[in-house]
């Protein structure tokens, strides 16, 4: 297969979408990756010069004589060292002189500028991959976020009702530095999880950290009116003890 370039707003799938497509998927985050990671550390043997075989390509050469079908999965192509970029050039046009076995796809991710996206993708690289510009697929993720709630759906119904109607967006970004705040499905995915979980504010605490305030807001009243949810956190005596297992900084 061609390699494929997935090009897309932090938090939208692009990770996900691809494990599903697979039986195997090796995630290599190559932002925080130097070259020798990628091609291996380099040693002698007598007057010739040779490199280990990195882990990844070890799991990889399993997966494969397991007769799975595999994935090399590279994210944050557009954040990596300038080396390491051009070290990733050339396992994708020449794959098998790194061991990476020749029945394996290789799927590689970026951010766009907008959002945060680095300088990393050359115009060479651009001209071997297949890009692909993802967009959020709304129904998709409500169905997936429907089964991964289960009978905790209704506590959360209303906030995913109002992302459906488009009064709360589904990508946000806001901010600059460590004040900066993005909202996706990822993020929000984990504000719900906490609202679902905790007390109200310690969980609006935590959304606060991960979305951006104008839907951190937003998401924050619809639980404070959800009858269903306030009669959750009654039942629910000891929720604050778990809270303190999440803030054991505070007095």
């Amino acid at each position: 297969m061609i390699p494929i370039l997935l090009v897309g707003a932090p938090g939208i799938g692009k990770t996900a979408i691809t494990e599903s497509k697979y039986d195997y998927v090796e995630k290599l985050l190559t932002s925080s990756m130097v070259e020798e990671d990628i091609a291996g550390l380099i040693y002698r043997e007598g007057q010739e010069e040779r490199r280990t075989t990195p882990a990844f390509v070890v799991r990889l050469q399993k997966a494969v004589k397991e007769g799975k079908k595999c994935c090399l999965f590279l994210d944050e192509v557009d954040k990596g060292r300038r080396e390491v970029v051009d070290t990733l050039l050339t396992l994708i046009t020449h794959q098998t002189s790194f061991g990476v076995p020749k029945e394996v796809d290789i799927v590689l991710a970026a951010n766009p500028p907008e959002w945060g996206g680095g300088d990393g993708i050359s115009i060479p690289m651009l001209n071997r991959v297949a890009v692909v510009n993802m967009k959020i697929d709304i129904e998709k993720w409500v169905n997936w976020i429907e089964k991964k709630f289960g009978e905790k759906f209704t506590l959360i119904k209303e906030v995913i009702e109002r992302i459906e109607n488009g009064e709360i967006p589904l990508l946000e970004t806001t901010g600059e530095y460590l004040e900066r705040r993005v909202t996706s499905p990822r993020s929000i995915t984990m504000a719900l999880e906490a609202y679902v979980s905790m007390p109200i504010d310690e969980a609006k605490e935590i959304a606060d950290g991960l979305l951006t305030p104008n839907v951190s807001s937003s998401i924050y009243l619809c639980f404070q009116k959800n009858k269903q949810y306030a009669h959750k956190r009654k039942i629910n005596i000891t929720a604050s003890e778990v809270g303190s297992m999440f803030f054991p900084f505070r007095g």
